[in-house]
């Protein structure tokens, strides 16, 4: 009788997304060449979570001046470049990881070895 009258608990989110099988989201304009799979979209409460495989074609140049809300998270998985975040400049290799906060101008400032392929992983709040 208590779990005929109790509270239903809200499903848990859950996204499974099989290889290759993200959202294709192709760059234009200066982000010609960035090719972002989304990996999944999470809003859970006011917090946004967006994470994205992010490969960089032959015709893909450095962009430095990305700006957007919240915080960014960043695995290098393939090739080499110097990302810049603000004034600052990190040297990134396979393996490497940055975390920052978005709302800085920030973005790839050179690319050193490709093929590039990265993780990146949005969060941010809404209202």
């Amino acid at each position: 009788m208590t779990r005929f009258f109790s509270r239903k608990p809200k499903p848990a989110a859950f996204f499974h997304v099989p290889s290759g099988h993200g959202v294709l989201v192709n760059g234009v304009g200066a982000l010609v060449g960035y090719r972002h799979e989304l990996l999944g979209h999470l809003l859970s409460g006011k917090l946004l979570v967006e994470p994205h495989l992010v490969t960089l074609a032959a015709d893909a140049r450095p962009y430095p001046a990305g700006r957007h809300q919240g915080l960014k998270f960043l695995h290098l998985l393939k090739g080499g470049l110097i990302y810049r975040h603000g004034q600052r400049l990190a040297r990134l290799n396979p393996g490497d990881s940055l975390l920052f906060d978005a709302t800085t101008p920030h973005g790839i400032e050179v690319i050193l070895q490709p093929p590039v392929s990265y993780l990146s992983i949005v969060l941010s709040m809404r209202d």
